[in-house]
């Protein structure tokens, strides 16, 4: 049945892995995480396979101990004895359906709690800088919390079951004894002792029976979420028309298409809703798609993947489709790999994609080229490098439909210029393809064949310019300054050959700019081969428990072996007893003893799991949470998300499970051994005299066992990693994998990982075979060798039948402590790597390790914001070139400062700095950055962070409702966040119904129907509510229209009149009107001054970044009254 277990393992998990990749279009997971039915739901199902025989095994056991009981005792007493039986096992099976349904909500407490961790995690950039990680372990222990709330409840019932199946036997035994007694007027110990060991082997067999039942209910619960998820709706084989055709006849035509949700049920959000949509594209032409946040665009888009299901209309896509989303996916590999996406490697043609996408001075920058391996939460890459990756890859594919949603958002000026004339242009390598672009960006606009507008769900074609500022007011301002000034697509050269000498040499150093990742240097998680656990792990969890939790464990364990003990001793005074009364009475204290320990033996489960696993297995869970989510950002870089989630996951499972179950099952079979071991030596002196050698040659054969089973469960676990790596890849960016039809290339991943984690775990289960063989044999020689002792030394029956009862149990016993002492050492290395985890270097309390003391700012801090940097450098690890360099500047109160530059000039650094998310500052001499005169070093970084208010340029959404996004502390009144809602137009931007409060609106993290701009505004309500006198904005406004931008400038400037306003930006236009400009290149401040001052010198760098956006006219009307 082990080999049936492991190939229904490997099947399931393969199913598992790859479904997301199978889903019909419109079609949700339901909440159901792989992850979780990877490392819970099918080891479960798989747990109930290899006990299969044990399912027939266990009644003809039962069957056969019960003939021999009728044989010897005759059938009335057995059928006597029977009675109690009628009375406990209906009680039994209805408290194992209790436990089958807690096992279902187990499950569910489950999903949700690492749902809320894969949140975290993947977002962890953005919850640090906003300053949630308090609040997001708080809400993850609450899940745990309630997660081991339900485990308690299955504690109780199987404590309560495992007291009814203890005291069954018992209660057999004393009524068919007495029964027989009375019958025949004595009891002889040739009949006693017989029917003890019948009476054992049902008691052991109904001792497995709550197990067993557990493990059915939660395996077969397991197993229809499994089931469920595999069985959901797939997709057909080509749900669209998207034929491979020659790519002159590529194209796109839809006619009268409607798409998206029309009805929205309460507490839910929905889909734009697209009408009667029309849209024709041939090709080789560039079809530029406009509209505000929120039309729809992104849906439509999905639309022509295949991923939206159309409600009506006709859509037919002719050629292959290469996609890039807004949010980029990469996988976990090399950036080459990310490019390549399975496609063989022409290097000649990857080296020109490489070159038109910008990317050749990126690969110059990482520590390994383009060989570097991106870790899955992508923390180091910045937006508009991963944008360009995603390009690369669409133009390398080479598919005849690019199908684009706004890849110039995240780049600045000179970059989407050059994109523009290189990849996307009548000039660039996609010129004979059809190009499909969602764009707010008026040059791509203007470079298009068709430009389609979508306004109030409905999509209509712009004929001419005009008609775009009329229907798309969002795009054609901008457009306006490029048409009078020209763009100038096919201007290969950069302007401004007539610089300053000053200007020049800035220019030649260009490649020396900020390093984009740091170097990739041997992860701090690596699993150290040991001979055994480290003591002070174990330690660790075991000083976790509530106060003597242990001790009245191992009291508890004690006392029920000594009551068995007692109990089977009363039974051999009974045969010894010349009177009727006598044996009356030790049949009564027989079945007291019994009660007494099936009593101790609820105690026990109860204390076990109250004061001691459940105590403990909460404090790992709370410390790993705390340990990774306060880790450094250099962390999330270089432990793939696999890895990480497989510490939420099947490690923290096993510390449930098998660490529990086992502590509790090692501690009852080691106390039955020993006292086994005892009662042979008290009754047998010269038993020693063999038992020397056979407990040498136990301790020989586990000290071969235990080594390879702990390497083999280490190689195990470490093989689970790329399987939960793959699964999640494909969660993530299924529709893009999709798109390029990639479906087998990840399938094959997910099937190849699965094998490599078969080759583990094959010879795992062999080795357990080994194990079970020897020690089956060794218990066989002390059985054999104690029965020869008792004869040749004439014993008496009475021991002789003591002694052998716990002979035949003696094979079980080792072979159970033997597998559960080495299976419990090698699931303990799931506590050990969690506490490699715990020890992970974490950001320091203080924001640069400082070795001054801390200061606690006042309330009102900062009460006049300047920020000063004075001489300040940074890197982002020790040993590496500076990311900042030498700054020194001064940001006034009140001031609105624009942060500008190249990509990887340090712009985001320098914000990363100013909130203490730089892991090595340079602090010789007077290096520091202070704010309202106080150095932020000394500063605890909670303090820190919480009195800035940031809109990251990775805006999230995180599951749960709409008011604990925006505000989850609960800083805010109710009504000052709806005023927030409608201020900020979040209830259309998000599609929400009205019909309800917006603050109990449920928003989802995975909603793909959300677009980067919506969510952008989503970030600028959360900084509008914190009230702070110190705004960041890093790209606030990259992902949004014209017509959005200045109406987030109009909010800011309305909340922030009296705040510094720090803002980065790559839209030249959304930053002229702020009172100074910092232009910063290769870590460092080059130029520093009002904006209309920089324009007056046509060598600075900021005039040229103006000309390169066309906003010279724009610029010059701005400024033509300012005579300073």
């Amino acid at each position: 049945m082990k080999v049936v277990a492991l190939r229904a393992k490997a099947q399931l998990t393969a199913d598992v892995g790859v479904k997301n990749l199978y889903l019909a279009p419109g079609v949700s997971s339901r909440g159901v995480v792989p992850s979780v039915l990877i490392e819970s739901d099918i080891n479960n199902t798989v747990a109930l396979i290899e006990q299969t025989h044990v399912f027939w095994l266990a009644p003809y056991q039962v069957a056969v101990s019960t003939g021999a009981l009728v044989y010897i005792l005759g059938w009335q007493s057995v059928l006597a004895g029977s009675v109690p039986a009628l009375m406990f096992v209906p009680m039994f099976i209805h408290m194992i359906r209790i436990i089958g349904q807690r096992m279902l909500d187990i499950m569910q407490a489950k999903d949700s709690r690492v749902t809320c961790v894969t949140e975290a995690l993947t977002r962890i950039k953005p919850l640090k800088l906003y300053g949630w990680q308090s609040y997001f372990i708080a809400k993850i222990d609450q899940l745990r919390v309630a997660e081991l709330t339900v485990v308690a409840r299955v504690a109780w019932f199987n404590a309560l079951s495992m007291v009814l199946i203890t005291m069954l036997p018992p209660a057999l035994a004393a009524v068919s004894f007495g029964t027989s007694a009375w019958k025949d007027g004595h009891l002889e110990s040739q009949v006693v002792f017989p029917c003890i060991a019948f009476f054992t082997i049902i008691s052991h067999t109904m001792l497995v029976a709550p197990g067993l039942m557990i493990l059915y209910q939660g395996a077969t619960t397991s197993y229809n979420r499994v089931l469920g998820f595999i069985q959901m709706p797939q997709r057909e084989e080509c749900g669209l028309n998207q034929l491979e055709t020659a790519q002159s006849d590529s194209s796109i035509q839809v006619h009268q298409v409607s798409v998206g949700t029309p009805i929205l049920e309460p507490d839910t959000l929905g889909n734009p809703f697209l009408t009667k949509c029309n849209l024709d594209a041939q090709a080789k032409e560039l079809v530029a798609i406009t509209g505000p946040v929120g039309s729809g665009k992104t849906t439509l888009l999905r639309a022509l993947l295949g991923e939206v299901p159309p409600r009506s209309g006709q859509l037919r896509v002719m050629g292959t489709i290469a996609f890039a989303p807004q949010q980029p996916f990469l996988m976990a590999a090399t950036v080459r790999e990310n490019i390549l996406f399975g496609q063989v490697l022409d290097m000649a043609w990857y080296q020109e994609v490489v070159d038109a996408c910008q990317l050749r001075g990126d690969f110059a920058q990482l520590p390994e080229g383009d060989a570097t391996v991106l870790g899955g939460s992508r923390v180091t890459l910045s937006g508009g490098q991963c944008s360009r990756v995603a390009l690369a890859r669409c133009v390398y594919s080479r598919r005849s439909i690019v199908v684009l949603d706004d890849p110039l958002a995240a780049v600045d000026a000179k970059v989407a210029r050059k994109l523009i004339t290189n990849v996307l242009g009548p000039k660039g390598l996609l010129k004979d393809k059809l190009r499909v672009v969602v764009t707010s960006s008026c040059a791509l606009t203007e470079a298009a064949d068709r430009v389609y507008n979508i306004h109030k769900g409905e999509v209509s074609q712009v004929t001419e310019l005009v008609d775009l500022r009329e229907s798309a007011p969002e795009v054609a301002p901008s457009a306006s300054a490029h048409v009078q000034d020209g763009l100038r697509l096919g201007a290969a050269s950069d302007t401004g050959a007539s610089n300053s000498s000053s200007t020049l040499d800035v220019r030649q150093n260009e490649d020396e700019s900020t390093p984009l990742l740091r170097k990739r240097t041997a992860s701090p998680i690596q699993y150290v081969d040991r001979d055994i656990v480290t003591l002070e792990s174990a330690m660790r969890f075991i000083r976790s428990a509530k106060p003597f939790g242990w001790i009245i464990v191992i009291i508890l364990s004690i006392s029920t072996k000594v009551l068995d003990v007692l109990s089977v001793n009363f039974l051999k005074l009974g045969t010894e007893a010349n009177t009727v009364s006598g044996l009356s009475i030790n049949l009564l204290y027989f079945g007291g003893m019994s009660v007494l320990s099936a009593g101790a033996m609820f105690f026990l489960i109860m204390a076990a799991y109250h004061r001691c696993l459940l105590p403990a297995s909460r404090d790992i869970h709370n410390r790993l949470t705390s340990a990774v989510i306060r880790s450094k950002m250099s962390f999330f870089d270089k432990e793939p998300m696999g890895e990480l989630l497989n510490r939420f996951t099947n490690d923290i499972n096993k510390i449930d499970s098998p660490v529990s179950g086992g502590i509790i099952k090692l501690t009852s079979s080691g106390a039955s051994l020993a006292m086994a071991l005892i009662i042979l030596i008290v009754m047998l002196p010269l038993s020693v005299a063999y038992l020397a050698p056979l407990v040498y040659m136990y301790i020989k054969i586990q000290s071969c066992y235990r080594p390879g089973c702990r390497q083999l469960r280490k190689l195990e676990n470490d093989a689970r990693g790329p399987i939960l790596d793959a699964t999640n890849e494909i969660q993530v960016g299924a529709e893009v994998i999709r798109s390029y039809d990639q479906v087998c290339t990840f399938q094959n991943r997910v099937l190849a990982a699965v094998n490599d984690h078969v080759r583990v775990w094959a010879p795992w289960t062999c080795l357990d075979c080994w194990l079970v063989l020897r020690l089956n044999l060794l218990g066989c020689f002390i059985q054999s060798l104690s029965a020869i002792s008792l004869v040749a030394f004439e014993a008496s029956p009475g021991t002789t039948g003591l002694v052998m009862n716990y002979m035949l149990q003696i094979t079980t016993l080792l072979t159970v402590f033997a597998q559960t002492a080495a299976t419990l050492e090698a699931d303990m290395g799931s506590i050990e790597r969690i506490e490699t985890y715990v020890s992970n270097p974490l950001e320091d309390t203080l924001s640069f390790a400082s070795d001054k003391q801390p200061i606690v700012p006042p309330l009102s801090w900062p009460l006049t914001p300047s920020i000063r940097f004075h001489h300040f450098s940074a890197s982002y690890a020790t040993g590496m070139s500076a990311c900042l360099r030498d700054l020194n500047f001064t940001i006034d109160h009140g001031e609105r400062v624009a942060i500008v530059g190249r990509t990887g000039a340090g712009k985001s650094s320098l914000v990363l700095a100013l909130m203490g998310a730089i892991d090595c500052v340079h602090t010789r001499g007077s290096s520091r950055i202070e704010i309202d005169g106080l150095d932020i070093s000394r500063i605890r970084l909670s303090d820190l962070r919480s009195r800035m208010a940031v809109v990251p340029q990775e805006a999230v959404i995180f599951s749960g409702s709409l008011r604990d996004n925006l505000d989850p502390y609960g800083r805010s009144s109710d009504n000052d966040v709806r005023n927030v809602i409608r201020e900020c137009r979040l209830i259309e931007a998000l599609s929400m119904t009205t019909s309800d409060d917006p603050l109990t609106q449920v928003l989802s993290a995975e909603r793909s129907d959300v677009s980067a701009g919506q969510m952008q505004l989503l970030s600028i309500a959360r900084a509008i509510l914190t009230r702070r006198k110190i705004l960041i904005l890093d790209e606030a406004t990259a992902s949004v229209d014209s017509e959005s931008d200045v109406f987030i400038q109009t909010l800011i400037r309305q909340h922030f009149q009296d705040s510094t306003v720090i803002t980065i930006a790559h839209r030249i236009e959304t930053i002229l009107d702020h009172d100074r400009i910092l232009v910063m290149h290769a870590g460092k401040v080059v130029e520093n001054d009002a904006p209309w001052r920089l324009l007056r010198n046509d060598n600075s760098l900021f005039s040229q970044l103006v000309k390169e956006a066309g906003l010279e006219k724009k610029a010059s009307t701005m400024y033509k009254d300012r005579g300073d």
